[in-house]
């Protein structure tokens, strides 16, 4: 089984809305009109959607832009390649994907808008998100300010907050699956590797610079390594490095499991000492010493924001959820017992 789509054989430009033969022309390749100069570009269709261009791709899925006709809006749609997922998993993994999302309501997640199939094939439609990922970004500078990124560290941390009190956890937090709108609005994006919280974890999964140490050892995972990743993301765009390394994939996800991370503030002083403190809060070894709720992270990610813009401004502490009350209470209760939760 295969993503096949059909051509489009005429579009009208845009601009003066002459009708132009297309049959001829690479799919997806952009021409000019010879009426007006318009730019038009080719594109194919799958069901009720036309397809415009791919706009992203991983190892299991391509994600394209299309508009449908039904609804008249743009939107992300994903397919999962056969090749890669095996032909027998990609309803399942494309079923958890789209619940997982569908469950999170959230101005800082991407919205899932159904579930279509095209000639057998399922295809997770989407909210499209105009501005590209973080990893855009950091590809274009290098790596980012320290405003930038803790505002966009707490839109995502909202998006996080959000799944983890649906008890999903993400597990694959990057910059490439970290959105931005024209607006500035933060999107948290990809579930697919999403599990329920405080799982046993069966496989490496994730992205090997990324990844929690409670991933490489396969034991027991909650959100606590969504904050992890989180904060090797943060220690990524502040510093423009990854803050475990290794001449293999295997010798950086096992080098989180010897030494501690390095200081952000050891690779440019000139980066706040709240925002130092909080990313080496994040990216501590054991979960238990990590901050055990998103509300406790993002009080301290609004002070080292207020800090880093030099503000005396008062700031407004994030209210504790039902989760961060009860995983502090679980947390304490360990500390007071003596109970080592995680073992390396």
């Amino acid at each position: 089984m295969s993503f096949v789509t059909e051509r489009v054989n005429n579009v009208r430009c845009a601009g003066c809305q002459l009708k132009i033969n297309v049959s001829q022309r690479e799919i997806f390749s952009i021409f000019r009109c010879p009426e007006c100069d318009h730019p038009v570009r080719v594109p194919v269709r799958a069901g009720d959607y036309v397809i415009l261009r791919q706009i992203g791709s991983g190892s299991y899925s391509r994600v394209y832009l299309g508009y449908g006709r039904l609804m008249m809006r743009l939107s992300a749609i994903k397919v999962l390649q056969p090749d890669s997922y095996g032909e027998g998993l990609i309803d399942e993994a494309l079923a958890t994907e789209a619940q997982a999302m569908a469950r999170i309501e959230h101005e800082n997640v991407v919205a899932i808008h159904g579930v279509d199939f095209h000639r057998g094939v399922p295809m997770v439609i989407m909210e499209y998100v105009d501005n590209g990922a973080l990893s855009e970004q950091l590809r274009g500078h290098g790596k980012l300010g320290e405003i930038a990124t803790l505002r966009y560290a707490i839109g995502a941390a909202k998006g996080l907050q959000a799944a983890a009190e649906r008890g999903i956890v993400h597990r694959d937090i990057k910059p490439g699956n970290i959105l931005l709108t024209s607006r500035g609005v933060v999107k948290v994006t990809d579930f697919g590797l999403s599990c329920h919280r405080a799982t046993r974890a069966t496989d490496v999964v994730g992205t090997p610079y990324y990844v929690s140490p409670e991933v490489v050892v396969k034991t027991r995972i909650d959100h606590r390594a969504d904050i992890y990743s989180l904060g090797c993301m943060l220690y990524h765009l502040l510093t423009g490095k990854y803050p475990f390394t290794g001449s293999t994939i295997g010798e950086a996800c096992r080098a989180r499991l010897k030494t501690p991370a390095p200081r952000i503030r050891a690779s440019d002083p000139r980066l706040g000492v709240a925002t130092d403190d909080m990313v080496t809060r994040m990216l501590r070894r054991d979960p238990d010493d990590r901050y055990q709720s998103y509300g406790h992270l993002l009080t301290d990610m609004a002070v080292a924001l207020a800090a880093a813009e030099g503000s005396n401004e008062r700031f407004t502490l994030e209210p504790e959820s039902a989760l961060d009350r009860a995983e502090t209470r679980k947390a304490r209760s360990v500390r007071r017992s003596g109970e080592a939760t995680f073992k390396l």
